[in-house]
């Protein structure tokens, strides 16, 4: 019974950093490649209108972006997670 459970904690960790990191490793590659950063802005649209303004008045779009924009998608792979979970109990 407990390695079934651990099984299920390793995948459910998978896949609720995945996209978080994913979109960490994109931020990271245009600040390296020193590439243009406005597709990680379209990718961050809901939140893109909170970070636009902040990163024109602070400087450093990509540290913005790539901390606050993280952030929110660590916020969506957690509901989305728990939207499943809830999904799966009622049926």
């Amino acid at each position: 019974m407990p390695e079934t459970r651990i099984a299920t904690l390793r995948n459910a960790f998978s896949w609720l950093y995945l996209l978080p990191l994913a979109h960490f490793c994109a931020c990271l590659w245009v600040k390296v490649a020193n590439a243009a950063w406005m597709p990680i802005v379209f990718v961050d649209t809901p939140v893109s209108v909170l970070l636009l303004p902040l990163a024109w008045r602070f400087d450093y779009p990509m540290f913005w972006f790539g901390v606050l924009g993280t952030l929110w998608w660590c916020l969506l792979s957690y509901k989305t997670q728990a939207w499943v979970r809830n999904r799966r109990g009622r049926n």
